[in-house]
C-alpha cells in the first residue's frame, strides 16, 4: 500500500515552516520549531513555531480506491519581543504587538500549495493537495527572562489521500 504524500504531516510542517522563515517580518526575527534548541542568546526577536497534530475526520472518497479525509493540525507562532528592564535601552511598548499583528496578516487566510519532500533538495508540488488557514487569533502570553510576548494560533488543515486497505 503506497502512502500518498497529502498524508505525511512532517511535510505539511516542513512547508509552513519554509513559508515563515521566508516572510519579511518587522525587527527581522531569528524563527525555530519547537524542536529546536531554545534560542537565549539573541538580542533581537525570535519566533517559536510548535506544531500539533488533531485527528484526521473523514470527509468522503477520492475514487474507488482512495478515501478522503480532512487533515488538521493546530500552529502556534509565540512571538518573543526583547523588553530591557533598564531604562538605558528602551525597546518600543508595541513592537511586540506589531511583530504579531504581522505574522496574523502573513496566516489570515493563507493557501498554500502542498509539497513532497521525498527528496528535501528538490520538493515537487502535490498536484491536488492545498493547505489552508482561516481563522487566526493573538493572545496575549506572560513576559518572562526579558521578552515581550505574543502567541499567533491558527488552525491547518488539508485533505489527505490514503489509499483503502482493501481495496
Amino acid at each position: 500500500m503506497a502512502i500518498h504524500a497529502s498524508t505525511r504531516t512532517d511535510w505539511a510542517q516542513a512547508r509552513l515552516m519554509i513559508y515563515i522563515r521566508g516572510l519579511s517580518l518587522p525587527g527581522s526575527p531569528t524563527v525555530s520549531e519547537s524542536d529546536e534548541p531554545a534560542i537565549t542568546a539573541l538580542s533581537g526577536p525570535w519566533l517559536r513555531v510548535t506544531f500539533d497534530e488533531i485527528p484526521p475526520v473523514h470527509r468522503g472518497r477520492f475514487d474507488a480506491t482512495h478515501t478522503a479525509y480532512r487533515m488538521l493540525m493546530m500552529m502556534g507562532v509565540e512571538v518573543f519581543y526583547p523588553h530591557p528592564t533598564s531604562e538605558a535601552s528602551p525597546v518600543g511598548f508595541r513592537d511586540h504587538v506589531r511583530l504579531s499583528s504581522e505574522v496574523r496578516a502573513a496566516l489570515q487566510f493563507l493557501r498554500l500549495d502542498f509539497q513532497d519532500y521525498t527528496d528535501p533538495a528538490s520538493p515537487v508540488t502535490v498536484s491536488d493537495c492545498v493547505m489552508s488557514i482561516q481563522r487566526v487569533d493573538v493572545r496575549r502570553i506572560p513576559d518572562t527572562d526579558g521578552y515581550r510576548r505574543r502567541l499567533v494560533r491558527c488552525e491547518v488543515d488539508w485533505i489527505g489521500r490514503f489509499e483503502d486497505a482493501f481495496s
